[in-house]
């Protein structure tokens, strides 16, 4: 191919991959954490179960995860992530149908634990895509895919209420998304592929050097560290604390958002307006984040990030009395929140270990640090049931941010070949 076929040809595949990438980014937060404030409203209603009862599937479903999204990640490294994705997001549909259906708990929570299980396989095959196409573009690329957390949240706790009061049913309302779900899976889902290597493209859609050719093509297609040179390194130690810290602030935080506000006396649709607000402000922030992480670097938009965690949680704490202005405050530390982690999370891993060694290395973080996070749902709500009120679990979040914080800023080196080879290279 010559240069303008080559540029057609990265921009065809492109779009794609930010399309099925973006839809499994919308469907993810909302049907693993968002999902839970309908939860916790109807199902209560409908059948009686309690609140622990309903956030023990997230919490059994995130410990099941711990294994489960190592065999995925295995599996979107080495076949292919279009399948990977395709076939969860089509599990999504299918399980939600059965959430709709379910008057039996125990079906419930089978369902729901495979619900969270095939939202992690299908955003791991968009990551796989996304840090494999781009390197010095990736923190954009990220910002902008990562741009449909906060949409969905902006859209659907606000949007699927409103459908469950005007037909009075909350399982016609979830059938019908369920059908949904599956229609687009197969539609987005084949979008994705692996690297630009297969199509004789190469990583931002640039036109290489032999010099940089010669860089780009020395790695093998998976670099997989050992065990002990992985965990040898303190950058994986403070990855791990940093975002199992973050995982388990922003997992308890969403979950317990419109409780929180329904305690410190905030009507249900002015709580409702407040968490789209926050979602469509960090549809902004998510860019934000993606444009510091490439022209500041990942290391200090982490840190920024991580300090927007602490904001949050405090303003959370102080908004105890029903105070406004520290509810504004909240909100937009929550905007923050959903708009950067989708979007750093995986450029920090990507950025450490490079590209190629992205998914082999990920899967070990992830896993550890969701083993750490996992009861987070479940311990949040606990102490709201033997206390009366949220106001310890927003200390807690305080302490844990200032934890990932410091983790963060002890994170100051890169071992990614290509990124280091590079700056040899591009002038």
């Amino acid at each position: 191919m010559n240069e303008v076929e080559m540029k057609q040809a990265f921009r065809k595949y492109s779009i794609g991959i930010m399309a099925a990438t973006f839809l499994a980014h919308f469907l993810q937060p909302i049907m693993v954490n968002d999902t839970m404030n309908v939860y916790y409203i109807y199902l209560p209603k409908l059948y009686g179960w309690t609140r622990a009862q309903i956030a023990l599937g997230l919490t059994i479903g995130s410990l099941i995860a711990i294994p489960c999204n190592f065999l995925l990640a295995t599996l979107v490294m080495k076949a292919d992530a279009r399948k990977i994705t395709t076939a969860c997001i089509v599990g999504m549909g299918i399980c939600t149908i059965i959430i709709a259906k379910a008057s039996s708990y125990p079906l419930f929570l089978i369902a729901y634990i495979i619900n969270v299980q095939c939202s992690k396989g299908m955003v791991l095959g968009g990551l796989q895509a996304c840090t494999s196409w781009y390197i010095s573009k990736r923190g954009r690329v990220l910002g902008i895919v990562t741009i449909a957390c906060p949409l969905a949240s902006a859209v659907y706790t606000n949007g699927i209420m409103r459908l469950i009061e005007a037909t009075g049913s909350f399982n016609l309302v979830y059938t019908v998304w369920g059908i949904i779900i599956i229609a687009l899976g197969l539609a987005f889902g084949p979008m994705l592929r692996n690297k630009p290597e297969n199509y004789d493209l190469y990583p931002d859609g640039v036109i290489r050097s032999k010099e940089e050719l010669a860089v780009l093509r020395k790695a093998p297609d998976t670099n997989e560290w050992p065990l002990h040179r992985l965990f040898k390194i303190k950058e994986t130690w403070f990855l791990i604390i940093g975002w199992s810290c973050m995982f388990t602030v922003l997992t308890g935080f969403m979950s317990i958002f419109i409780p929180r506000m329904i305690e410190i006396k905030v009507s249900l649709p002015l709580a409702l307006n407040l968490l789209t607000a926050a979602a469509i402000l960090g549809m902004f922030l998510s860019y934000m984040w993606g444009w510091i992480d490439d022209k500041k670097g990942t290391h200090k938009a982490s840190i920024g990030l991580a300090c927007g965690y602490l904001f949050m949680s405090v303003s959370m704490l102080l908004a105890s009395g029903g105070n406004m202005v520290f509810i504004i405050m909240a909100v937009i530390g929550v905007a923050s929140a959903t708009g950067g982690m989708p979007n750093l999370n995986p450029s920090s891993i990507a950025y450490v270990y490079g590209r190629k060694n992205f998914m082999a290395n990920l899967r070990w973080i992830m896993m550890i640090a969701g083993a750490i996070s996992a009861p987070a749902s479940t311990l949040f709500n606990w102490i709201y049931d033997t206390q009366g009120n949220y106001d310890s679990v927003y200390m807690i979040c305080s302490v844990i941010s200032v934890i990932a914080i410091v983790s963060f800023m002890m994170i100051r080196r890169t071992y990614d070949p290509e990124r280091l080879a590079l700056k040899d290279t591009v002038k």
